[in-house]
């Protein structure tokens, strides 16, 4: 983390961050070939990162002593620069009772005059656990109340058939993300034709009922029959997984990996013995020694199977005291019964152009 502090620039704004340079095919990049730009989603990996290890550090007496310091640096770069540049950027859409989204991922080619397109969720994903984490680090409702808008427009996007969820990929939230002059979107619509964006857009849910906010039971009973019956053929010894749709590679070329959410599929034994167990257990020991799949390729499986599913023992909300103590405070309650709501059939119908917006 020393070599990346000390990569840290301030922008135009002030505000720090990293720089460089956008990836080719970047909206804006080839008209500017100069331009180096901040990243939203490396910002709030870094956010999750730095809360974790802060909120590790407190633990032991001796060791927050000895690093105090280091805290304070990370705290206020979290809550200084890498959290409250993006609201200053105008790239935090509040959606009222719809809750919020974040649009555009790279300043300064998205800026206030040109945010971009409100975010695929499995990218919103990223927000939402850096902001859990940094919430369980300084404790301040603020961070709470962001993760909350995020999880609740994720949770009105929900499609609901025959007692399942679906849901597309990304969902226009309003007129920026459509093609100027036309009644088109600027970005596709179709559900996560990748098996990790499935399984981010899942992490939503799953980590904010694990803190008892925004999805109850209903919801993750619907997400299991999801995984069970949409993303997943039921062969335990010869699995082939589909989108939430029901599409596999064989029927789309487009469609790829692994559509498992570990987290999940700690909650149904069936789907802890597909995740844990046979050709998947076989593969991850295979994988040991690769350099990305024996160490951060792993990461989500190691911290399901072996950190997550002991924790469930005491009950299926691990974190349940984050949402309890933060409803504690009636105006923090007041915000979230606002919110509050149970998706009834046919839940999110996606409108496919402009013009088929409810409004």
């Amino acid at each position: 983390m020393s070599l990346f502090l000390e990569l840290l620039a301030p922008g135009d704004d002030g505000f720090f961050g990293w720089w460089g340079k956008p990836l080719k095919g970047m909206p804006g990049a080839a008209e500017h070939p100069e331009v180096r730009i901040d990243e939203l989603q490396m910002n709030f990996t870094a956010i999750a990162i730095l809360s974790r290890w802060v909120e590790l550090a407190r633990r032991q007496p001796d060791y927050t002593k000895a690093n105090t310091a280091v805290i304070d640096r990370y705290l206020a770069l979290m809550e200084d620069h890498l959290y409250p540049k993006w609201d200053k950027r105008g790239l935090f859409l509040d959606l009222g009772a719809e809750g919020g989204s974040y649009r555009g991922t790279n300043y300064p080619l998205n800026n206030k005059d040109n945010p971009g397109t409100t975010l695929a969720f499995e990218k919103s994903s990223i927000m939402v656990n850096g902001l859990l984490n940094l919430h369980r680090a300084t404790g301040k409702a603020i961070y709470l109340r962001r993760a909350i808008l995020l999880g609740t427009r994720f949770k009105h996007c929900l499609s609901l058939k025959d007692g399942h969820y679906e849901w597309m990929s990304r969902d226009p939230a309003g007129a920026w993300d459509a093609k100027p002059g036309e009644d088109a979107w600027i970005s596709w619509i179709a559900p996560d034709p990748i098996g990790a964006w499935y399984e981010m857009a899942v992490s939503i849910a799953i980590n904010l009922y694990q803190c008892g906010l925004v999805f109850d039971d209903q919801d993750l009973a619907r997400f299991l029959v999801t995984q069970k019956t949409r993303c997943w053929n039921g062969d335990l010894h010869a699995p082939i997984y589909r989108t939430v749709a029901g599409v596999s590679h064989a029927d789309h070329k487009g469609v790829n990996g692994r559509f498992l959410s570990l987290a999940l599929a700690v909650y149904d034994p069936e789907l802890s013995k597909l995740a844990f167990a046979g050709p998947h257990e076989a593969e991850h020991l295979a994988q040991s020694t690769d350099d990305w799949n024996g160490l951060v390729g792993v990461s989500g499986y190691v911290r399901a199977k072996y950190l997550l599913r002991p924790l469930m023992a005491a009950g299926p909300r691990p974190f349940a005291r984050v949402g309890e103590a933060f409803l504690a405070d009636p105006e923090n309650r007041a915000f979230y019964e606002k919110l509050r709501f149970s998706v009834t059939a046919p839940g999110r119908v996606t409108p496919f152009k402009p013009s088929e917006m409810v409004r």
